[in-house]
């Protein structure tokens, strides 16, 4: 039914529960994953531009992405599973949507996530994604 799963991340605990899920979804169904973490744009700065405050280089950009994988998927035991690691740069809804459309089956993503509205309800993120999604979306606490 799913053979290919879409895991959206950007390192919170609410991306580790959704990691874990995509997981044991995946196990049941023979599934494969791609976990995806976006680079954020912000439309006034460049990536190599200050960002909440602290001057960031590419390289570190990319060193922050790869972290936030290794904590989503720190102590989750992926079994046989495949998963493909993914860094885009752009705004994430949209790049998880666009890549969703290369062929994912189901997108999975946490409810919330860092930032300044962590706390909402849902993600803006999230609800981004769920009114854009091409494919159904399993949205995690």
């Amino acid at each position: 039914m799913f053979r290919k799963i879409l895991v959206a991340t950007d390192g919170s605990e609410y991306s580790r529960h959704a990691f874990s899920a995509a997981v044991e979804m995946a196990k049941g169904f023979g599934s494969e994953i791609e976990l995806l973490h976006v680079i954020m744009k912000h439309p006034h700065i460049m990536a190599s531009e200050v960002s909440a405050g602290v001057d960031m280089t590419s390289m570190e950009y990319e060193a922050h992405s790869k972290t936030a994988m290794e904590d989503t998927m720190k102590g989750i035991d992926v079994g046989e599973i495949k998963v493909e690691t993914k860094i885009v740069h752009g705004y994430p809804s949209q790049e998880v949507v666009e890549e969703a459309k290369k062929g994912a089956d189901l997108i999975v993503m946490g409810t919330k996530g860092h930032g300044p509205w962590a706390g909402a309800i849902m993600g803006s993120v999230t609800q981004r994604v769920v009114s854009n999604a091409p494919c159904p979306v399993l949205v995690v606490k």
